[in-house]
Formats: structure tokens, sequence, C-alpha cells
């Protein structure tokens, strides 16, 4: 049934699969609601995450079994909890890349059982760190370490269910082993009960759906195929390139969107997506936020950016991977071992370590246009702010766009020669301009400081 509806929608059967798995899980999260026993809940976690996985890739949801089973037996068989972290991050990641070079396609992007599994790789390296650091000393540990760190290993029934829970196994988001603890037992409400989240569930189903909507309106007029076709490439037009380019780009990126509010919608009806109280005693419900649309959609530079776009993910690799290369005493080269860290674990194809390499270039460059920003301010002071600031605040909205969805170009495309053409008909610019500032600031910092000091 479900193969002939996809034929019949014109949609890839893994794709609809995915989808429908991600809207049941909205029936599943109430069942959370009238479970009051641990075990219960930890073993309602493990068939009901297992039988989406099941539903969605059949045999090959063994993939994930197996990587969590032997997890837990590294974790709980080497007494030693370096090496257990070590060879637990060894063998996940070793398996999610050879399963990138046996299944995955260099060209496109494939919904199979990988999709699952890179979220899955992350949450297990991440309870691997979390098991370690509850060994470390407690005037060693960090602010994060003693809130995440474990002294003793979950049960069997407590790491698989975890591990599968329904509303973040399949598309994320990530989250902690602990906040997922006081989720089962109940703490997580710190002794009241919120009354259920009607509007929270509803805007995120409602903008989740608006964001998949659009996709499959826009996506056949604007495919990323567009982009190789040399009717775009020979364009005479640069106006047109860029143009098009902005909106296919754009237009790609709203599944993705509407996936991540589609889960948090369900993580919100089970509970787990509760973040506490607020000063005035309302409940917050944006704990396993993934996405902030309105952010997202508005932010004027790419530190607002990478706090607004797969907030999980970025706060779980700054949790495990940026911080953990502090020996390296440089910051620099932590943020590029994080972003080579996330390339890889995105797959083997050049386009994203061009994408991740361009992040680092950019993120870099805009540090410096801060810093001559704030000189600019101060110079131009005199002038009436409020036009300034609203004409400046959307030029540097368009640079963020563009030097955002310019290097998805690569992370989209995937292959070296599709990724270099389109570069190469939009002259550069995204390269050229970053790294131009990098260039350029320390001769215009210094200028635009001393012309502001002479001004003052």
């Amino acid at each position: 049934m479900i193969t002939s509806i996809a034929e019949n929608i014109g949609v890839p059967e893994s794709g609809l699969r995915l989808l429908l798995s991600v809207l049941l899980n909205y029936p599943i999260a109430f069942g959370y609601r009238f479970l009051g026993n641990d075990t219960l809940k930890n073993l309602y976690s493990v068939i009901t995450g297992f039988g989406l996985a099941w539903f969605c890739y059949s045999f090959d949801a063994f993939h994930s079994l197996s990587t969590i089973v032997m997890t837990w037996v590294l974790l709980r068989l080497i007494p030693n909890r370096t090496l257990s972290l070590q060879l637990s991050f060894l063998f996940n990641f070793g398996h999610l890349l050879a399963a990138y070079y046996f299944v995955s396609s260099e060209d496109k992007y494939d919904i199979d059982w990988t999709t699952a599994q890179c979220v899955l790789c992350l949450r297990l390296i991440g309870i691997s760190f979390d098991y370690y650091d509850g060994s470390l000393p407690e005037d060693k540990k960090d602010h994060d370490q003693k809130n995440y760190g474990l002294v003793n290993l979950p049960s069997p029934l407590e790491f698989v269910g975890f591990c599968y829970f329904p509303g973040a196994f399949l598309v994320g988001p990530q989250i902690s082993y602990r906040h997922y603890q006081n989720f089962v037992n109940g703490s997580i409400y710190k002794g009241k009960t919120p009354s259920f989240p009607t509007n929270a569930v509803l805007r995120c189903f409602g903008l989740g759906a608006v964001y998949l909507a659009l996709s499959n309106i826009l996506g056949p007029m604007y495919p990323l195929d567009l982009l190789t076709k040399p009717e775009y490439l020979e364009h005479s037009s640069y106006l047109y390139r860029y143009t098009i380019f902005f909106v296919v780009i754009k237009v790609s990126m709203m599944k993705y969107l509407g996936m991540w509010l589609l889960a948090e919608g369900g993580c919100i009806i089970s509970g787990i997506g509760f973040a506490g109280w607020s000063p005035e005693g309302k409940p917050l419900w944006n704990k396993v936020t993934n996405i902030k649309p309105n952010e997202y959609e508005t932010c004027t530079n790419l530190a607002q950016l990478v706090n607004a776009f797969n907030i999980n993910t970025n706060d779980w690799t700054k949790r495990y991977i940026f911080k953990r290369l502090k020996f390296l005493n440089n910051r620099q080269a932590s943020s590029f071992g994080a972003l080579f860290f996330l390339a890889l674990w995105h797959g083997f194809s050049v386009g994203y370590f061009l994408c991740f390499f361009l992040e680092f270039i950019d993120m870099e460059a805009e540090k410096k246009l801060q810093l001559m920003n704030t000189n600019i301010n101060k110079t131009y002071q005199k002038y009436p702010q409020s036009v300034l600031s609203f004409a400046w605040s959307v030029v540097c909205w368009f640079v963020r766009a563009s030097s955002f969805h310019y290097g998805l170009i690569s992370f989209q495309l995937k292959t070296w020669s599709t990724s270099i053409a389109v570069y190469r008909a939009l002259g550069w610019i995204g390269h050229i301009g970053p790294v131009a500032a990098l260039v350029l600031s320390p001769v215009l910092i210094p200028l635009l400081a001393g012309k502001q000091k002479k001004q003052q």
C-alpha cells in the first residue's frame, strides 16, 4: 500500500516511510503520559523505537540494535573507562563510515538505514563520553561533565530504551541520557505537573507542515539538478545565476526544517521536550528544539545561525568534540577539528569537506568583520541610527544568507565536478569575500580604529 501511495504521489518510498514514522510518533508519544513505571517506559521506548526502525528499514534495523548492544558490552566489560571510550568511538564511527562506503551514493542524498544510524552514532558516542566523565574526580570536571557525567552504566533496558526513544531515534534531536533518565523517572517536572502543551505542539506541527508543503510545491520547480544544467551554468546574466542558486538551495533545506519541527512536536507531546519553568511559573517546552524558524530566517550573522539551526547537533559537537580538543591549545585548531569531524560524520563525499572547510573560513572572516563593524558603528554614530541600523541589518542578513546558501552548494551536490562548476558560474564570490576579509583585516581594523580615535 505504501509503495502504491509513493508511486502515485511521486515521492520515494523511503522518504514517505520516514515521514510516516515521524508522524506515527505523535500517537506513540501520548503513551508515555499513561505509563508511570520506569521499566514500562523504557520497554515502551524499545518496542516502539525498534518498531519504527523496522517499518522504515526492515532487516537493516538490526544494524542499530547490534551497535547499541555492542556499545553497552564494551562499556560494561572493559573496566578502564578511557579504553572503553576509545573503543566505543572507533567502533561506532567506524561502523558508520563503513556503512557510507558500502551503501551511500556518491552524488545524491539517500534515505536509508544510515539516516538513523548517523543520529544513533552520536548518541552512542555521547553516552560513552558521559560514562567516562563519571569516573573523573569532581574537581577535574567542567560544568558539562558535572551535568551529564554518569557514575554508573545504565542497565541494558535503560540503555536500549534511551537509544531507541522513538521521538529522537530517526531524525534526532540529540538528547542526553541524564535528560532521558529524568524524563523516564518523572523528575523532569520538579514536582509540578504542567498542562498539556497544546500551543507548543501545534506550533511545531504547523510550521513543520508548512516547510514540507513548500518543499513539495517548490522542489519540482527549483530542483537541485537545475544548478548543473548548461542553461544555468552558461546563462549570460549573473543576476539570474545568483538568484536561482539562492532559491534552489533555500528550497532544498526546507525538508530538513520541516522534519525537525515535526519531530520536536512529538517530543513535546511525550514530555521530554520540557525545559523547566519560567520565572513566572510557566512551562517551557524548548529543551529539544533543533531549529528556531524566526531566528533562522532573520539572523544577520553566522554566530546567530549556529544558535538557530541544527541546534542539538551543534551543541553535541561543542560538548564532545570541540571542548575535547582543548589539548591543542588553539581555538582555531579545535574549531577546524570539530568541523572536520562533522564533514566526515556526513560521509566521504568531497562536497561535505568543501562545505565545512568554507564554513571554517566564513566563521574566521566574520570575527574580523565584526571588529570592523564595531569601529564603523562608533565612527558613524552621529548619523540617525534607526535608518543606518536597519539598512546595515538588511546588508548583514543578505551577506549571511548568501554565505550560508553558497556553502551548502557543495553539501547538496556532493561531488567535486558539480560543486566546482556552480562555484565557477558564481564567480567564486563566496570564497573571494571571506578570504579578502581575512587578508585585509590586519590593515583595515587598525585603520578604522585610528579613524574612530581621531574623531573623538
